[in-house]
């Protein structure tokens, strides 16, 4: 919950994914989101301090299905270079399932591709000690990025 809340620290979430920012959520039922043109009603699930970051529509999404229904997206995201999202999408599979060595791989290839080496070196060589040949073939690359990048 959010009392007190100043314009610059509190938002309303959309269906859409739109953030809209207000002075005090709980002085309005609803609001028009300016992107989509839905009326958004006001509750606790969809009030954020902006510093928060909201589950997006597609995590929502996600964490309905499956968890191989969820690799299968996050693999269409990282093809499509949305590795945020991935990166999402893959942490909700490892939430339920820790040693799933494929969204481990898949989640240290995202931060492999975003530049955060330590955290992409933790994760490849979680799923390498499991057998995964492809995080295998790719701790060498990461390793050497971490170097350079000290």
């Amino acid at each position: 919950m959010i009392s007190g809340a100043r314009s610059s620290d509190a938002a309303v979430m959309c269906a859409c994914g739109s953030r809209i920012r207000v002075a005090d959520p709980w002085l309005v039922d609803s609001l028009t989101c300016g992107n989509c043109g839905r009326k958004v009603h006001v509750t606790k699930e969809n009030v954020f301090k902006d510093a928060e970051k909201p589950p997006s529509a597609l995590l929502k999404m996600a964490e309905r299905a499956a968890i191989a229904q969820r690799h299968a997206m996050a693999i269409d995201l990282v093809r499509e270079g949305k590795y945020d999202q991935a990166i999402d999408v893959y942490e909700s599979v490892i939430a339920e399932k820790r040693d799933h060595r494929d969204a481990l791989y898949g989640l240290g290839f995202c931060h492999y591709k975003k530049g955060n080496y330590t955290e992409s070196y933790r994760l490849i060589s979680m799923a390498a000690a499991m057998g995964h040949t492809s995080a295998e073939r790719l701790l060498p690359k990461v390793r050497e990025k971490m170097q350079h990048s000290e």
